[in-house]
């Protein structure tokens, strides 16, 4: 996974460091946050990590890049189709598409 990110990274011209760090729990899945040392960490639901493929994998991270993109360019822009905006840059939006699929039955799994 930190070779796919270290791409994305590139990619995307982001240079901040990136923390990923496998949980327990996420009730979203992925998600990304500020660090207090100018890092981001990423958070991401271990047990909704083995229902992804490589692509599905790829565009979450893409996605959660695409609010260290927006926290770093325009923190007062950020909205999830945004991300997703940047995202594509990098993946098809077929695959977002098909995690976004897996992260609706995901969190509608966390609801019940």
């Amino acid at each position: 996974m930190t070779q796919i990110l270290d791409g994305l990274k590139q990619q995307l011209g982001i240079p901040q460091t990136i923390i990923l760090q496998l949980v327990d729990t996420n009730t979203r899945a992925f998600s990304v946050q500020p660090d207090t040392h100018g890092a981001f960490l990423v958070k991401i639901d271990a047990h909704f990590l083995l229902h992804l493929d490589d692509e599905e994998t790829k565009a979450a991270m893409a996605h959660e890049l695409g609010h260290v993109w927006i926290y770093t360019h325009h923190p007062f822009l950020h909205t999830e189709a945004l991300a997703n905006e940047i995202a594509v840059r990098v993946v098809s939006r077929q695959a977002l598409q098909k995690l976004y699929s897996k992260v609706w039955q995901f969190e509608t799994s966390i609801a019940d």
